[in-house]
Protein backbone atom coordinates (compact mmCIF):
# COMPACT_ATOMS: atom_id res chain seq x y z
CA UNK A 1 0.00 0.00 0.00
CA UNK A 2 1.11 3.45 -0.66
CA UNK A 3 2.91 5.80 1.94
CA UNK A 4 0.05 8.08 3.24
CA UNK A 5 -0.12 11.53 3.09
CA UNK A 6 1.18 13.53 6.24
CA UNK A 7 -2.01 15.13 6.80
CA UNK A 8 -4.13 12.04 7.49
CA UNK A 9 -1.44 10.96 9.96
CA UNK A 10 1.18 8.06 9.83
CA UNK A 11 0.70 4.29 9.29
CA UNK A 12 0.95 3.40 13.22
CA UNK A 13 -1.42 6.01 14.17
CA UNK A 14 -4.86 4.52 15.58
CA UNK A 15 -8.16 5.50 13.59
CA UNK A 16 -9.32 8.34 16.21
CA UNK A 17 -5.73 9.52 16.12
CA UNK A 18 -6.19 10.04 12.04
CA UNK A 19 -9.94 10.89 12.46
CA UNK A 20 -8.39 13.54 15.28
CA UNK A 21 -5.72 15.06 12.75
CA UNK A 22 -8.17 15.39 9.88
CA UNK A 23 -10.58 17.23 12.08
CA UNK A 24 -7.31 19.19 13.30
CA UNK A 25 -6.32 19.68 9.89
CA UNK A 26 -9.88 21.06 8.69
CA UNK A 27 -9.66 23.33 11.35
CA UNK A 28 -6.08 24.78 11.04
CA UNK A 29 -7.36 25.34 6.63
CA UNK A 30 -9.91 27.29 8.41
CA UNK A 31 -7.32 29.26 10.56
CA UNK A 32 -5.55 29.54 7.55
CA UNK A 33 -8.63 31.09 5.69
CA UNK A 34 -9.24 33.46 8.73
CA UNK A 35 -5.98 35.01 8.50
CA UNK A 36 -6.32 35.96 5.38
CA UNK A 37 -9.40 37.39 5.37
CA UNK A 38 -8.32 39.39 8.22
CA UNK A 39 -5.26 40.48 6.42
CA UNK A 40 -7.06 41.71 3.18
CA UNK A 41 -9.59 43.32 5.84
CA UNK A 42 -6.69 45.29 7.93
CA UNK A 43 -4.87 46.03 4.09
CA UNK A 44 -7.83 48.24 3.08
CA UNK A 45 -8.13 49.45 6.38
CA UNK A 46 -4.55 50.69 6.35
CA UNK A 47 -4.66 52.02 3.04
CA UNK A 48 -7.39 54.13 3.85
CA UNK A 49 -5.79 55.06 7.15
CA UNK A 50 -2.46 55.63 5.16
CA UNK A 51 -4.34 58.15 2.44
CA UNK A 52 -4.42 60.36 5.55
CA UNK A 53 -1.33 60.13 7.37
CA UNK A 54 1.67 59.09 5.18
CA UNK A 55 4.23 59.32 7.08
CA UNK A 56 2.96 56.31 8.71
CA UNK A 57 3.59 54.16 5.21
CA UNK A 58 6.70 52.51 7.16
CA UNK A 59 4.52 50.48 9.02
CA UNK A 60 2.62 48.95 5.90
CA UNK A 61 5.82 46.18 5.46
CA UNK A 62 5.79 45.40 8.85
CA UNK A 63 1.99 44.25 9.27
CA UNK A 64 2.53 42.34 5.96
CA UNK A 65 5.55 40.74 7.19
CA UNK A 66 3.43 39.93 10.58
CA UNK A 67 0.77 38.40 8.86
CA UNK A 68 3.40 35.71 6.98
CA UNK A 69 4.66 34.83 10.18
CA UNK A 70 1.15 34.18 11.81
CA UNK A 71 0.25 32.08 9.10
CA UNK A 72 3.95 29.93 8.36
CA UNK A 73 3.79 27.95 11.50
CA UNK A 74 -0.03 27.06 10.52
CA UNK A 75 1.49 25.74 7.13
CA UNK A 76 4.03 24.09 8.90
CA UNK A 77 1.33 22.37 10.72
CA UNK A 78 -0.46 21.00 7.68
CA UNK A 79 2.54 19.70 6.24
CA UNK A 80 4.02 17.95 9.07
CA UNK A 81 0.93 16.69 11.03
CA UNK A 82 2.61 13.62 12.39
CA UNK A 83 5.10 15.55 14.32
CA UNK A 84 2.63 17.50 16.65
CA UNK A 85 0.59 15.33 18.13
CA UNK A 86 0.03 16.68 21.43
CA UNK A 87 -0.57 20.78 19.28
CA UNK A 88 -3.88 22.00 18.29
CA UNK A 89 -3.08 24.90 16.55
CA UNK A 90 -7.01 26.55 17.53
CA UNK A 91 -5.97 26.88 21.36
CA UNK A 92 -3.82 29.70 21.53
CA UNK A 93 -1.20 28.30 23.59
CA UNK A 94 -0.87 25.33 21.24
CA UNK A 95 -0.71 27.68 18.46
CA UNK A 96 2.72 30.06 20.42
CA UNK A 97 4.27 26.65 21.04
CA UNK A 98 3.72 25.44 17.22
CA UNK A 99 4.95 29.03 16.30
CA UNK A 100 8.11 28.82 18.68
CA UNK A 101 9.33 25.70 17.59
CA UNK A 102 8.67 26.60 13.58
CA UNK A 103 10.48 29.81 13.62
CA UNK A 104 12.86 28.46 16.30
CA UNK A 105 13.66 25.50 13.51
CA UNK A 106 13.52 28.20 10.28
CA UNK A 107 16.45 30.76 12.27
CA UNK A 108 18.75 27.70 12.68
CA UNK A 109 18.25 26.14 9.35
CA UNK A 110 18.19 28.93 7.59
CA UNK A 111 14.66 29.24 7.05
CA UNK A 112 14.06 26.07 5.49
CA UNK A 113 12.08 23.72 7.71
CA UNK A 114 11.57 20.30 7.58
CA UNK A 115 9.87 17.49 9.56
CA UNK A 116 13.42 16.00 11.13
CA UNK A 117 13.68 20.11 12.23
CA UNK A 118 11.14 19.83 14.47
Amino acid sequence: MGKEAPLLGKNEMSEAQKKKNVVRAILTILMITGFFGSLVASVTTIADFLEHHPHLRFLFPIFGAGAVLLIIPLGVYLTNQGDFPEINPIIPTHYFRLARRCLTAMIENEGKVSGKDL
